[in-house]
Order: C-alpha cells, then sequence, then structure tokens
C-alpha cells in the first residue's frame, strides 16, 4: 500500500495555511505537514492528524511513534531545550563576548515567543478542529 496515496499538494496547502505556516511543534516557519499520528496506524490524511511543521522537527520527529499531539508536542519542546543548551555551550567554547551571548539570550527570548505563539495556533486549531 502506498502511504503517500491521497496526500496532495493541494492538501498540503490547505494545512500550511489553516497553521499560518506556522511549525506546530516548535513556533518556527513551516515548509512541511507532519502526521501526528503514522500513517501506518491511521491509514488516511485526516485534517486533525495533519500539522504544519518546520523540517527540523519533522526531521526529529520522523521515527518516534506518538499516539496524542500533546506527547508528539511534549517530546519537540524537550529537544529544542537541549538543542538550546548544547548551543549556548558551543557559544562559550567559541570564547564569545558578554556581549555577544546577551544578543543570543535576546534571540532565544524572541524564539521562546515565536513558540508561544505557536501554542495560541494550537488552540486555535483544537478550537476548530477538535483533539485527536
Amino acid at each position: 500500500m502506498n502511504d503517500r496515496a491521497g496526500f496532495t499538494k493541494a492538501l498540503k496547502k490547505r494545512v500550511l495555511e489553516r497553521d499560518n505556516h506556522v511549525c506546530q511543534y516548535c513556533g518556527e516557519r513551516a515548509v512541511c505537514v507532519d502526521h501526528v499520528v503514522p500513517v501506518a496506524f491511521i491509514p488516511n490524511h485526516d485534517m486533525k492528524n495533519l500539522v504544519a511543521s518546520c523540517e527540523r522537527c519533522n526531521k526529529k520527529l520522523s521515527d518516534k511513534v506518538f499516539t496524542t499531539f500533546e506527547a508528539k508536542h511534549a517530546y519537540a519542546q524537550q529537544f529544542a531545550l537541549h538543542d538550546e543548551t548544547q548551543q549556548t555551550i558551543r557559544d562559550l567554547k567559541k570564547g564569545r563576548s558578554r556581549d555577544e551571548l546577551d544578543a543570543l539570550k535576546q534571540a532565544r527570548r524572541i524564539r521562546r515567543e515565536a513558540v508561544h505563539r505557536g501554542k495560541k495556533n494550537i488552540v486555535k486549531y483544537r478550537q476548530t478542529f477538535g483533539g485527536f
């Protein structure tokens, strides 16, 4: 069985537009569509099971199996925090100045705010389409 059968460009466009091209896991710009529950478990492309996703989250979550959006979202937040901590350590090892580190912290704060906006989109999504 072809798991991609029925997944059209028009469907992808509808999902991205519904989610305002915002990754529902991290708040970054979304260019992909992710099946919350893998197609192997739900062999269709129901809009309730599709969310906008950035490439990074789509790749990080592709080999993981989750039964709910909440579980998948929580996992995505964990690796985002881990990646941020690892980046700070790399920055310190590079000998960046205090001003550079402050600027990086500001950029990360802005990213967290984007994640918060992503959560607002999640609420909007649930109000429109209901839970899984």
